[in-house]
C-alpha cells in the first residue's frame, strides 16, 4: 500500500483545486519561503484527524479555509482527500483505491468520507490504526518533532517507544483496573460497616413504633386547641376594629365642615393678595416711568447739541461730494469701451465649445449604454455565482443532515436498548438500599443518646476558653494596633532621618555647604547656620512661616563677609552650585514699622517678627527679614487687608497663602503634610514622642496576654481530654447519619432514575419516528438540488462570453471619451477666463455707476437733513414742555396708590390669623384620624397573622359566628397548649417509618453478605488482571527499546561517518524506567546532548527518528524540511542513505537543499504566481538525468 493521490480544495493557500499524484520512491516537494509547501504537510495532518487549530498553525479550525486576497473572495468551505493504492489489501476494506475524505465549512459544520460514503473520524482512525498512520504518527514529522526528540526529559523520551510498542494502551486498562479495585476495597468497607450497623437497628424499632403512635394523639389534641385559641383571639380583634371605625365616620364629618369653611377662607385670602400684588406692581410701574420720563428728558437735551455740529459737518461733506462727482464721470467712460472688446472675444469661444460638447454628449450616451448593459451582465453574473454557491452549499448540507439523521436513528435504538437494561438493574438495586436504611437509622438513634452526654461535659470548658480567647483576642489586636502604629512611625522616621542626613530639600549650594559643616569644615573661623534653624515660631504658625520666608529659609547666617567669600570661594572649587549667607555684621537695617496706622481686619493677628523667638543677636535678622509681614487667618481677610492698606506689606495666611506687597497672590497646596525642610525637623521630634508613648503601651498589654496564655493553655488541656471523649461518640454518630444520607440520596436518585428511563424510553420512540419522517424528505430535497446544479452551470458558460464582448467595446468608447474631454476642457477654460475678465469689468462698471448714484444722493441728502434739523429743534423744545407736565401727573397718581396698599395690608393680617387658626384645629383633626388608622392596620396585621398560623398548621377557624374569649379563658388554653408542646418534645426524635423497617432488615443483611462475597471474588479477579498486564506491558516495551536501540547504533554510525551512539535505560523497572541518548560522535569525547552542535542535535534526531521507523514500518512517510541543519558533508550521506532506504517504502520530503532534490524519483515545485495562492508544478526526473543517482547509489 502507498499514498497515490492528494487532492486540495480551499485549504489554507491553495484556494483552486489542486491534485498532485504520488508514486513509488523518493518525491521531493521545493519551493520558495512562505509559498505554502508545509500546507501540505498540515492538510495530510488535518484529513487523518488533527483537531488542534495550533497544531495546524492557526487559531481557530476554520483558519485553514481559503481567507482570501486583495484579487479572490474568501471562500466558505476547505477539503482534503488522501488515496491509497490497496492492491495488496492492506486496508480491510474490498477496494482496490481507498479514498479518505475532510470537509468543513466556514458555518462550524464538517464531515469525513470514505470512498465518498460520510462516516466517523473514529472510523477512518480505527482504519488506519495497524498500519501506523495517524495525525501524530512518527512517519509524519517536521523538524519541530526532530528538536523534540533530542530535548525532551528521559521520561517523556520513554513514550514515543510506548506508542510503537502499543504499552499505552495497557498502561490504560492497568490504570482502570487499578480505579476499579479501588472501588472495590471501599464497597467491601462500605458494607461492612452498614452490616454492623443494621445489626445495632433491631432492638429499638419496637419502641420508636410506640413513640409515634403517642405523637399522633398528643398532636390531635394539640391542634384541638390551638383552634379554640385562634377563633377567639379573631372575634375580640374584630369587636375593637367595629369601635374604632365608628369614632373615624364622627370625626371625618367634622373634619369636613372645617375644611369646607377653610378652602374658602383660603380663597379670600388669596384673592386679596392678588389685588395688593397688582397696585405695589402698578406703583412699580409708574415709578419706573418716572425714572425713564428723566432719562428721556436728559437725550433730549443731548439730541439737540448734536443737532448744531451736524449743521457745521454737513455744509463741508457738500463742497468735497461735488469735486468727486467730476472724476467719477471721467473712469465710467473707460470702462465701458474695454467691455465691448471683451464681448467679440466670448462669442468665437462660445462657437468651438459648442462643437466639442456635441461630440462630448455623443460619446457619453454611448458609454451610458454599454455601462447599462455591463451592469445587468454583472448583476446576472453575480446571481449566478450565488446560485451556484447557494445550490453547493446546499446539497452539502442536504447530504450532512441525510448522513446525521442515519447516525441519529442508529444511536437512539442503542440508547432504547441501553436504557432498558438499566431499568431493570435499577429496580433490583432499589428493593436492597431500603432494607439497608432501616438498619443505619436504628444505630443512629444509639449514638445520639451517647453524644449529648459527651457533650455536656465538654460545654462547661469550652465557655471559659471563649472567654479567655475573647480575651486575648482584643489584647491582640490592641497589639497589633500598636506595633503596626509603632511601625509606621519608625518607617516615617527612618525616612526623615534619612532625607534629614542627606540634606534632601536644600538646593545643590546649600547640600554641599551642610555636608562640608557636619565633615567639620568651618569658613574663616566660622560655623554657618540656616535662617530656619534660628528663627523659632509657634507649630500653628509653621506654614505661614514657611511661606513667608521663601528661600530665604536656606540662606546661611554668619558674622563676617570674610565667612561668606570663602564658602563662595569653596562652592566654585567644589563646582558644588550656588548658595545665599547673611553676614550679620554688613546687614543694614531700617525699621520696618508702618509709617501711618495701619487698618485692622477681622481673623488679624499679628506682625510675623513679633511672632518669632529667636536669640537677640538675631533679632535684626528676624526684622529685616519679617518686619513688614503681617499675618491673617486666612486668605479672603488677607485679601480684604492688603486692599485696605494699599498693598504696601506682605500678608501671609495660617494655610500658607502669600500676598506680596504690590498685590502678587501666591498659594496653593503640597501632597506632603510637611512640605518644608523645616516642618521636617518638627515632624521628627513629634514622631519620636509618640513612639516612646506607643512602646510603653504595648508593654503593658504583652504581660497582660502573656498571663492569660499560661490560664488558656491549661484550659485546653483540659478541654482535649473532654473533646476526645466526645468525638469518639460524635464519629460513631456522623458517620451513621452520614451512611444514611448517602443511601437515602442513593434511593432518590434511583427513584428519579427508574422514572426518567421510563419517559425517556418513550421519548425516543417518539424521537425515531420524527427522524425516519424527516429522512425521507430529506432525500427528496437532495435529488432536486442536484438537478437544479446542472442547470446553473450551463448558465454560468453563457454569461461568461458576453461579459467578454462587453469589456472589449467599453474600452473602447473610453479611450475616445477621453479624448473628447480633453478638448472640451481645454475650450471651456478659455472660455471661463475672458467671462471672469468680463464679470470684473462689469463690476468695475456697477461701482462706479453705484458710486455715482451715491454721491448723487448724498448731495441731495445733506440738502434734506439741513431742512429737518431746523425742524426737529422746534419739535425738542416742543416735547420737553409736555414731559414736564406728565412728571407731575405721576407723582400725584405714586402717592394714591401707596395710601391703598397700606389699607389692603391691615385686612390681610386679620384674614390671615385666622387662617392659621382653623388650619391648626384641621391638623389636629388629621392626626386623629392617622393614629386610628394606624390602630387599624395593627388589628388587621393582628387578623392576617392569626390566618397565617392557622393556614401553617392547617387548621379551619369558624369565621362566621366565635366567641369572645375572657382573658381567664385564653391563659388557660394558651397553657394546654404549651403543656401538650412540652409533651410531644419530651418524646425526642420520632420515626414513623420504625415498624416497616423493622420486617425488612433481616433481608437486608442476607443480600449484603451476598455482595460481599461477590465483592472478594471480584477483587481477586483484578489483582490477577493487574499482573497480567504490567507483565505484558514490560515484554512489549523491552522487545521494541532492543530493536529500536539496535536500529539506532547502526543508523548512527552510518549517518555520522563513524560515530557512536546508545540508548540507555535509566531504571531497571521496564515499566517505569526513562531512555537517555548517548552520543559520541567521530573524533571527540562523550558528550552531553546539550553540548552538542545544531547539526549534531539534527543529525542525532535524524537518526533516532529512523530507527523508530524501521522497527514501526509505514506506508508512507512525509517528512518537511528535517535535513535543514545539516552541513554538506553530512547531507551527502544523509541523503545517500535515504536512496537505499527507500527501497520498498514511499517517501515525500520537503526541502530546501540541492543535495536532497538530486536524489528524487519525482519533483514538485510550490509557488506563488498570484500572491496568496499556491500552484503545484511538477518534474519526472528520472527520465532526464539518471546519472545524478549514481553517486548516492554507490
Amino acid at each position: 500500500m502507498y499514498l497515490k493521490r492528494i487532492e486540495i480544495q480551499g485549504f489554507k493557500s491553495f484556494a483552486e483545486r489542486v491534485v498532485i499524484e504520488f508514486d513509488k520512491g523518493i518525491t521531493v516537494i521545493v519551493g520558495p519561503n512562505g509559498c505554502g509547501k508545509s500546507n501540505l504537510t498540515d492538510a495530510v495532518k488535518w484529513v487523518l484527524g488533527e483537531q488542534s487549530a495550533r497544531s495546524l498553525r492557526g487559531y481557530r479550525m476554520d483558519d485553514v479555509i481559503f481567507s482570501g486576497t486583495s484579487r479572490r473572495r474568501p471562500l466558505g468551505m476547505a477539503e482534503v482527500s488522501l488515496t491509497f493504492d490497496n492492491s495488496d489489501q492492506t486496508l480491510p476494506l474490498p477496494y482496490q483505491e481507498v479514498n479518505i475524505t475532510r470537509r468543513v465549512y466556514r458555518s462550524g459544520e464538517g464531515e469525513y468520507l470514505i470512498n465518498k460514503n460520510a462516516c466517523r473520524l473514529r472510523d477512518i482512525q480505527e482504519l488506519f490504526a495497524q498500519c501506523g498512520i495517524s495525525r501524530a504518527a512518527f512517519s509524519i514529522s517536521s523538524q519541530g518533532k526532530i528538536d523534540e526528540f533530542i530535548m525532551v526529559p528521559p521520561q517523556e523520551r520513554r513514550l514515543f517507544l510506548e506508542d510503537m510498542a502499543g504499552v499505552r494502551n495497557y498502561r490504560q486498562r492497568k490504570y482502570e483496573a487499578l480505579r476499579k479495585l479501588e472501588e472495590t476495597e471501599e464497597s467491601l468497607v462500605r458494607i461492612r460497616d452498614l452490616l454492623a450497623e443494621l445489626e445495632k437497628r433491631r432492638i429499638p424499632l419496637q419502641k420508636q413504633a410506640e413513640i409515634a403512635e403517642q405523637y399522633q394523639r398528643l398532636l390531635q389534641l394539640c391542634r384541638l386547641a390551638e383552634q379554640r385559641l385562634l377563633e377567639g383571639q379573631l372575634a375580640g380583634i374584630r369587636h375593637k376594629e367595629e369601635l374604632l371605625l365608628n369614632e373615624c365616620e364622627k370625626i371625618k364629618s367634622s373634619f369636613s365642615f372645617l375644611e369646607s369653611g377653610f378652602t374658602l377662607l383660603e380663597k379670600d385670602l388669596e384673592d386679596f393678595k392678588l389685588g395688593l400684588a397688582a397696585r405695589r406692581k402698578s406703583i412699580e410701574q409708574q415709578s419706573n416711568k418716572l425714572d425713564e420720563l428723566g432719562k428721556t428728558f436728559q437725550e433730549l437735551n443731548s439730541a439737540y447739541v448734536r443737532l448744531e455740529e451736524k449743521m457745521a459737518s454737513s455744509e463741508n461733506r457738500k463742497k468735497e461730494l461735488k469735486a468727486r462727482l467730476a472724476v467719477i464721470l471721467e473712469r465710467k467712460k473707460e470702462t465701458k469701451e474695454e467691455l465691448a472688446e471683451l464681448e467679440a472675444a466670448c462669442e468665437r469661444l462660445r462657437e468651438l465649445q459648442l462643437g466639442a460638447q456635441q461630440i462630448l454628449t455623443e460619446l457619453e450616451e454611448e458609454k451610458r449604454a454599454w455601462e447599462e448593459e455591463k451592469k445587468l451582465t454583472n448583476r446576472a453574473w453575480e446571481d449566478i455565482d450565488q446560485e451556484i454557491f447557494d445550490v453547493i452549499h446546499r446539497k452539502t448540507s442536504l447530504v450532512s443532515e441525510v448522513r446525521v439523521l442515519k447516525n441519529k436513528i442508529e444511536v437512539l435504538s442503542r440508547q432504547q436498548e441501553s436504557i432498558n437494561k438499566k431499568s431493570t438493574a435499577a429496580k433490583r438495586q432499589l428493593e436492597e438500599l431500603q432494607k439497608d436504611i432501616q438498619t443505619v437509622e436504628e444505630k443512629c438513634r444509639e449514638s445520639e443518646a451517647v453524644l449529648a452526654e459527651k457533650s455536656a461535659e465538654l460545654a462547661t470548658e469550652e465557655n471559659r476558653l471563649e472567654f479567655l480567647l475573647r480575651e486575648q483576642e482584643k489584647l491582640s489586636a490592641k497589639l497589633y494596633s500598636l506595633s503596626q502604629q509603632i511601625n509606621r512611625y519608625q518607617e516615617r522616621f527612618r525616612i526623615l532621618k534619612e532625607a534629614e542626613n542627606h540634606h534632601e530639600g536644600y538646593q545643590q549650594g546649600v547640600k554641599k555647604i551642610l555636608q562640608a559643616a557636619a565633615a567639620g569644615v568651618r569658613f574663616n573661623g566660622e560655623l554657618l547656620v540656616l535662617t530656619e534653624e534660628l528663627l523659632q515660631i509657634d507649630p500653628v504658625y509653621g506654614a505661614a512661616l514657611d511661606a513667608a520666608l521663601g528661600r530665604a529659609a536656606h540662606y546661611f547666617i554668619c558674622d563676617t563677609p570674610q565667612a561668606a567669600q570663602e564658602a563662595i570661594a569653596f562652592l566654585k572649587k567644589e563646582k558644588g552650585g550656588r548658595a545665599s549667607f547673611f553676614p550679620l555684621s554688613t546687614l543694614q537695617y531700617w525699621s520696618s514699622q508702618a509709617k501711618g496706622k495701619i487698618e485692622m481686619v477681622d481673623g488679624f493677628i499679628g506682625r510675623m517678627a513679633d511672632l518669632i523667638s529667636c536669640d537677640d543677636r538675631y533679632r535684626k535678622l528676624a526684622e529685616y527679614l519679617l518686619g513688614r509681614t503681617y499675618l491673617v487667618d486666612n486668605l479672603k481677610n488677607a485679601s480684604i487687608f492688603a486692599e485696605k492698606n494699599k498693598y504696601q506689606y506682605r500678608v501671609v495666611t495660617l494655610q500658607g497663602d502669600l500676598i506680596q506687597a504690590g498685590g502678587l497672590f501666591t498659594g496653593g497646596a503640597s501632597k506632603s503634610r510637611f512640605p518644608t525642610t523645616r516642618g521636617r525637623k518638627q515632624e521628627l521630634a513629634e514622631l519620636e514622642a509618640k513612639m516612646l508613648k506607643y512602646r510603653r503601651q504595648y508593654s503593658q498589654y504583652d504581660e497582660r496576654n502573656r498571663k492569660l496564655q499560661i490560664e488558656q493553655e491549661a484550659v485546653e488541656k483540659r478541654i482535649q481530654e473532654s473533646r476526645e471523649n466526645c468525638k469518639r461518640a460524635e464519629d460513631a454518630w456522623r458517620d451513621n447519619q452520614q451512611q444514611l444520607s448517602i443511601w437515602n440520596q442513593e434511593l432518590k436518585k434511583l427513584q428519579e432514575f427508574i422514572e426518567n428511563c421510563r419517559l425517556e424510553s418513550e421519548e425516543l420512540q417518539y424521537r425515531q419516528q420524527e427522524l425516519n419522517q424527516q429522512l425521507s424528505e430529506l432525500e427528496k430535497d437532495l435529488e432536486l438540488v442536484s438537478a437544479r446544479e446542472g442547470e446553473v452551470e450551463a448558465k454560468r458558460a453563457e454569461l461568461e462570453k458576453i461579459r467578454k464582448e462587453s469589456e472589449e467595446k467599453t474600452q473602447d468608447i473610453m479611450s475616445r471619451l477621453s479624448k473628447a474631454q480633453v478638448s472640451f476642457s481645454a475650450f471651456t477654460q478659455d472660455l471661463k477666463h475672458q467671462e471672469q475678465k468680463k464679470q470684473q469689468i462689469r463690476q468695475l462698471l456697477e461701482l462706479r455707476e453705484q458710486e455715482l448714484k451715491k454721491v448723487e444722493s448724498d448731495l441731495n441728502v445733506l440738502q434734506d437733513e439741513i431742512s429737518a434739523i431746523l425742524e426737529q429743534k422746534d419739535q425738542l423744545q416742543q416735547q420737553l414742555a409736555a414731559l414736564t407736565i406728565q412728571k407731575n401727573e405721576i407723582n400725584e397718581t405714586i402717592v394714591f396708590r401707596k395710601k391703598q396698599v397700606a389699607a389692603w395690608e391691615r385686612y390681610i393680617n386679620a384674614r390671615e390669623r385666622r387662617y392659621l387658626k382653623i388650619k391648626e384645629i384641621l391638623m389636629k383633626a388629621k392626626q386623629r384620624l392617622q393614629n386610628n388608622s394606624m390602630r387599624l392596620q395593627h388589628f388587621r396585621e393582628q387578623r392576617d397573622e392569626i390566618f397565617r398560623k392557622a393556614a401553617e398548621d392547617n387548621l379551619r377557624l369558624d369565621q362566621v359566628n366565635p366567641k369572645i374569649l375572657k382573658r381567664k379563658e385564653e391563659n388557660e388554653l394558651k397553657d394546654e397548649v404549651t403543656l401538650l408542646k412540652k409533651q410531644m418534645t419530651d418524646l425526642g426524635e420520632v420515626n414513623f417509618a420504625a415498624p416497616g423497617e423493622y420486617l425488612e432488615i433481616n433481608e437486608r443483611i442476607d443480600n449484603l453478605k451476598q455482595q460481599v462475597a461477590d465483592l472478594e471474588e471480584g477483587k481477586r479477579s483484578l489483582t490477577k488482571m493487574i499482573a497480567d498486564f504490567d507483565r505484558v506491558a514490560a515484554a512489549k516495551f523491552k522487545k521494541t527499546y532492543q530493536e529500536v536501540r539496535s536500529n539506532f547504533q547502526e543508523i548512527y554510525h552510518l549517518l555520522s561517518n563513524g560515530g557512536e551512539a546508545d540508548l540507555t535505560l535509566t531504571d531497571n523497572n521496564m515499566l517505569e524506567t526513562g531512555i537517555d541518548i548517548c552520543v559520541v560522535p567521530r573524533g571527540k569525547k562523550p558528550r552531553h546532548l546539550s553540548l552538542l552542535s545544531g547539526g549534531e542535535k539534527a543529525l542525532t534526531g535524524i537518526s533516532f527518528l529512523f530507527a523508530m521507523l524501521q522497527s514501526n514500518p509505514s506506508p508512507f512517510y512525509l517528512l518537511d524540511e528535517i535535513d535543514a541543519f545539516l552541513d554538506e558533508a553530512n547531507l551527502i550521506r544523509f541523503a545517500s542513505f535515504l536512496r537505499k532506504w527507500s527501497v520498498g517504502h514511499q517517501l515525500i520530503l520537503i526541502s530546501h537543499r540541492y543535495h536532497t532534490m538530486e536524489i528524487a524519483d519525482h519533483l514538485f515545485g510550490v509557488t506563488m504566481d498570484e500572491p496568496g495562492v499556491s500552484r503545484i508544478v511538477s518534474v519526472e526526473l528520472s527520465e532526464y538525468a539518471p546519472e545524478n543517482n549514481e553517486q548516492y547509489i554507490s
